[in-house]
C-alpha cells in the first residue's frame, strides 16, 4: 500500500462528436510545481459522473484511448500512449464486487499539463454528448530550490 500525500482529481472534457484524436490537459495551476508520483483513471463502471457533473467516457472511448504525458524540463514526450486501462486500479469483478490494484508508480517525473493530452485511437467511439475522462493526481510538492 503506498501512503497518500497530496492528491487531485484532473478532468479532460470531451466535446460532443469531436473527431479530434488529441485532447489536451487545461493548465493545472495547482501542479505546476509539483513531482508526479502515480496517477490512476476510472470509466463509466467505476464512477458515473465527474466532478464538473458530466457522465465519465463510454468503455469503448476508455477502451481505445492512449495517455501522453509531458516532461517539463525537456519538453519530451516522457510518457507516450500509455494505455489508459493499464492505469484503472478499480475493477469490477462480478458487477456487484470491486477489487483495487496496486498504483503505478512515477519517479516524480515533473509534468507540464498543458501540453500533455490523451490520443483516441477511433474518434468515432467519442459519444453524441459531452464526455469527461477522470484521473486521480498523486504528487509531492517540489522543494523550491527544484523548481
Amino acid at each position: 500500500m503506498k501512503d497518500i500525500n497530496n492528491y487531485e482529481m484532473v478532468e479532460i472534457v470531451v466535446p460532443a462528436s469531436s473527431t479530434n484524436q488529441r485532447i489536451f490537459f487545461l493548465d493545472q495551476p495547482k501542479l505546476r510545481n509539483t513531482a508526479l508520483t502515480g496517477i490512476e483513471t476510472f470509466s463509466v463502471g467505476n464512477i458515473a459522473t465527474a466532478p464538473s457533473g458530466n457522465p465519465v467516457v463510454n468503455e469503448a472511448l476508455f477502451a481505445g484511448t492512449y495517455l501522453v504525458l509531458v516532461d517539463v524540463v525537456s519538453s519530451e514526450e516522457k510518457m507516450f500512449q500509455l494505455p489508459l486501462p493499464t492505469l484503472r486500479r478499480l475493477h469490477d469483478q462480478t458487477g456487484s464486487e470491486q477489487y483495487v490494484t496496486n498504483l503505478i508508480g512515477f519517479n516524480g517525473m515533473k509534468v507540464n499539463y498543458s501540453k500533455s493530452y490523451v490520443y483516441i485511437s477511433n474518434p468515432a467511439s467519442i459519444a453524441a454528448q459531452v464526455e469527461s475522462f477522470c484521473f486521480g493526481i498523486f504528487y509531492v510538492p517540489l522543494p523550491q530550490s527544484t523548481r
